[in-house]
């Protein structure tokens, strides 16, 4: 077995994920963790700014976001609600943050109805405050704004603790939100005030970094690579071409529900050519085709997912691969041309660090077998080590 070190950019695209583990393997978990980040991050912002202002109001539309979509439910608030809900936020701040690190997550994929005491609602979370758990739909959370899911998350989390000794149900009347569905009403201000507070002070915008991080949870990879099937001249002969010319292009799969497993195609080019005898003119060309499966292994699982390198994984592929091979031999008077293929079974193992908006760095090793004869000029070539970058 002959074998091939390489290096490769590969650039992935969006995927579809299942339950929300906590590491960042799967889609929506870095937006999950920035958005918690965020409602953190605001808890501290708004404690400090309490002690600052102590008449400093957090129910109200900032004056440089009056046009905010989130504005349209705080404007909708009379006087006292507005009091009520800044009371609300500066009590709840602590108990914010507590659920916010005690809360379990668990992603859904199908839409969750609520059942209350109306009929059936449709919604994009629901918090269960005995479990410790919110249920978050997955395809919808990832398709909203930021700020949208900082106001959802935060809705969910205040589900999770009390207020005044009451527990914080969407459908009940608490203070001057003297109807039902009264705590929803206030839970959504709060959330909406503690977002726009958190965007104001720029406190938002300090984790939105983390999102341009590249996710290994993508569904379709597309990598571009220096050749990696060189061939050698078995005997040394005078016929021996430095195939320096080729690229290697690679399309992946990755399984939704089965993260870790994929399908993989690879489709190379290679050619080079020489003078012998002065006139004479050699031509080589290859073409290589593999398919295979492929499995990962994430090397820091447990790493903080705003970890740089959290999602480095390794990557071991088993593949089929037919070599076809061309040789070309022209002196100006006759031209000689003989053709051959090779069937062999391959693998790689490559190693998979992520840079910036789904762009990757790839580095591996690759053998295979590939015998390649040519029957005309009694010529033969096998697959040799090589480096590519």
């Amino acid at each position: 077995m002959k074998w091939i070190l390489l290096t490769s950019i590969v650039v992935s695209q969006m995927t579809l994920a299942s339950t929300f583990i906590g590491n960042g393997g799967q889609t929506g978990d870095v937006e999950l963790a920035v958005s918690l980040k965020q409602v953190r991050g605001a808890v501290e912002r708004i404690e400090t700014l309490k002690q600052e202002d102590p008449h400093k109001r957090y129910c109200v539309c900032p004056e440089n976001y009056a046009d905010h979509n989130l504005c349209e439910i705080i404007q909708k608030l009379t006087e006292d609600q507005k009091l009520y809900c800044d009371k609300f936020v500066l009590t709840q701040l602590q108990k914010l943050t507590r659920a916010s690190q005690t809360t379990q997550f668990e992603w859904v994929q199908s839409t969750m109805v609520n059942q209350n005491k109306i009929g059936e609602r449709v919604v994009d979370a629901v918090a269960q405050k005995e479990k410790k758990l919110i249920y978050i739909d997955q395809e919808k959370f990832v398709d909203l704004t930021q700020s949208k899911r900082m106001f959802l998350l935060t809705h969910e989390l205040f589900h999770m603790d009390t207020f005044d000794g009451k527990n914080l149900d969407d459908e009940d009347p608490i203070g001057p939100f003297k109807y039902q569905y009264g705590i929803r009403d206030l839970l959504n201000a709060a959330a909406a005030g503690i977002t726009l507070t958190s965007i104001d002070e720029t406190v938002f915008q300090d984790y939105s970094k983390y999102l341009s991080q590249s996710r290994s949870t993508r569904r379709h990879w597309v990598s571009l690579m220096t050749a990696s099937t060189p061939m050698q001249d078995e005997r040394a002969t005078r016929f021996k071409t430095s195939m320096d010319h080729g690229a290697r292009f690679s399309y992946q799969y990755q399984f939704p529900n089965l993260f870790n497993f994929g399908l993989t195609l690879h489709l190379q080019n290679q050619s080079g050519e020489k003078s012998i005898f002065t006139s004479t003119r050699i031509k080589q060309k290859t073409s290589t085709k593999a398919v295979g499966i492929t499995y990962r292994y994430f090397l820091f699982n447990n790493l903080d997912p705003f970890n740089h390198f959290w999602n480095t994984f390794v990557q071991f592929e088993i593949l089929t691969e037919r070599l076809d091979a061309n040789f070309n031999m022209d002196d100006g008077y006759t031209n000689e041309d003989s053709s051959t293929s090779s069937t062999s079974p391959a693998a790689r193992m490559s190693v998979y660090f992520p840079m910036k908006h789904d762009f990757w760095i790839n580095t591996g090793v690759s053998f295979s077998d590939h015998k390649a004869y040519f029957q005309a000029f009694d010529y033969n070539l096998s697959s040799i080590t090589k480096t590519a970058a």
